[in-house]
């Protein structure tokens, strides 16, 4: 069962990344800025634990992309 992070500081947009922790992900934040969501069967059942802790949740387009959202400012140009 793969386990899952999320990302303490805040993006640009406000938003804080799910990611996988056994991955090749680049955008991985270093361990003092992770919070440890535990494991899960998939990436929604980690945004869903996220979201219980924290609003604007949403996954790493790099390690997670079946459950990332493009941010709404971006859906709002195109």
């Amino acid at each position: 069962m793969p386990y899952y992070v999320l990302e303490y500081d805040t993006n640009k947009d406000g938003e804080r990344h799910v990611h996988l922790e056994k991955s090749d992900c680049y955008r991985m934040p270093k361990k003092d800025n992770q919070l440890a969501l535990g494991f899960h069967d998939d990436c929604f059942k980690a945004m869903d634990k996220a979201n219980e802790m924290y609003d604007n949740i949403n996954a790493c387009f790099n390690c997670c992309m079946e459950c990332y959202e493009r941010p709404k400012k971006i859906q709002e140009q195109s």
